[in-house]
C-alpha cells in the first residue's frame, strides 16, 4: 500500500497534502460503502457527521440547487430484498423523509435543481435495457424519457433541470442528452466519456471520466462566455494502470471538482479527492473509511 501511494504521489494522482476547509463553506457528503450510511464533512475531512440511520442501508447522494438537502437511495436493512425507496434528509441530519416509492429496481437517480422532480434509471424485469424516467415528486406515477432500444448510464442533470446527460454503458465514443420536457433524444459529440459533471450556473463546461478505458479525468469547454464555439478539451488526470477515476462533481465555482479514486487489485479501497482544474493540484480528503464513494457539494 505504501508502495503504491508513493508511486501516485509522483504521478501527481494522490495528494500528499490534505486541502484546507472550503472558503465559501461547502462540505462534501459522500456515501460510506462498508457501513452503508451517508456521512458528511469539511474538506479538512474533520467534523464528520453520518446523517442517515443505521437502520436503513443508503447510497447515491445527490443535492438540489439549494445543496441544503441530500437526496439518496434506500432500503431497510431488516429487509435486503425490498426495492429502494427515494430518500430525503437535511444536511444536519435533521427532517429524514421518504420522497417516493418506485416499482422497480432502480441503478441511479438525480433530482432536478428545483427538487421538483427525480430522474431515475431502472429497468423491469422483462426489459432488456434500463431505460430514465421521470416522477414528480409527491405524486406516484412515472414515465420513460429514454426509448427502450439504448441501456442508460451516468446520467447528469442539467443546470436548467430540462435536460440531462448520458451514455449507453458500451464505451463508446457517443455522449447523448435527453429532455424532461419532451421525448427527445440526440446524441451530442463523438468523443469517450462517460460519468460527466456539468458547471454551474451556466452549464457551458463539464468534467468527465475520459480515455480509452475510461480511467482519466477531462475537462470539456463547450463555449465562452461570449458564445464562441470552443471546445477545448484539457486532460486533467490522465489514464494510468494503477487507479481508476470517477464520479465526478463539479464546485459552484466551476474550477474545483471533486472525484473518486480507487485504486486497481487487492481491495480495491478508495479515496476521494479535490482538483484545481487551473493549477491542476490534487488533494485528498482525510477519511476513516476505506470505500468512500459518490461525493457531492453541500452547504
Amino acid at each position: 500500500m505504501r508502495r503504491l501511494l508513493a508511486v501516485l504521489c509522483v504521478l501527481g494522482l494522490s495528494a500528499c497534502a490534505q486541502v484546507a476547509d472550503d472558503p465559501a463553506g461547502l462540505r462534501v457528503v459522500f456515501e460510506d460503502q462498508d457501513a452503508g450510511r451517508l456521512a458528511v464533512c469539511g474538506l479538512s475531512g474533520r467534523d464528520l457527521q453520518y446523517l442517515t440511520p443505521d437502520s436503513l442501508v443508503s447510497s447515491g447522494p445527490t443535492t438540489d440547487s439549494s445543496r441544503r438537502t441530500v437526496y439518496f437511495m434506500a432500503r431497510p436493512r431488516s429487509q435486503p430484498e425490498a426495492l429502494q425507496a427515494v430518500y430525503a434528509v437535511d444536511v444536519q441530519g435533521a427532517g429524514l423523509r421518504q420522497v417516493a416509492e418506485i416499482p422497480l429496481s432502480v441503478q441511479d437517480f438525480q433530482i432536478t435543481p428545483d427538487g421538483a422532480t427525480l430522474l431515475f434509471v431502472g429497468r423491469y424485469p422483462d426489459q432488456e435495457h434500463t431505460r430514465a424516467y421521470q416522477m414528480r415528486v409527491g405524486e406516484s406515477g412515472f414515465q420513460a424519457v429514454t426509448p427502450e432500444t439504448k441501456s442508460v448510464c451516468d446520467p447528469a442533470m442539467a443546470p436548467g433541470g430540462l435536460n440531462f446527460v448520458w451514455n449507453d454503458g458500451s464505451h463508446s465514443d457517443t455522449l447523448f442528452v435527453s429532455s424532461l420536457q419532451y421525448y427527445l433524444t440526440l446524441p451530442i459529440f463523438a468523443f469517450p466519456y462517460t460519468q460527466v459533471s456539468i458547471a454551474w450556473p451556466d452549464g457551458r463546461a463539464f468534467a468527465a471520466v475520459c480515455g480509452p478505458r475510461r480511467r482519466g479525468l477531462c475537462y470539456m469547454q463547450l463555449a465562452t462566455p461570449e458564445g464562441a464555439e470552443a471546445r477545448k478539451e484539457t486532460v486533467l488526470i490522465p489514464e494510468t494502470p494503477e487507479v481508476a477515476i470517477s464520479q465526478p462533481a463539479f464546485h459552484p465555482d466551476g474550477v474545483r471538482i471533486l472525484f473518486v479514486e480507487a485504486e486497481e487489485g487487492g481491495t480495491r479501497s478508495s479515496r476521494i479527492c479535490v482538483i484545481d482544474r487551473n493549477s491542476l493540484k490534487i488533494s485528498r480528503i482525510p477519511l476513516d473509511c476505506e470505500h468512500p464513494v459518490h461525493p457531492a457539494w453541500v452547504r
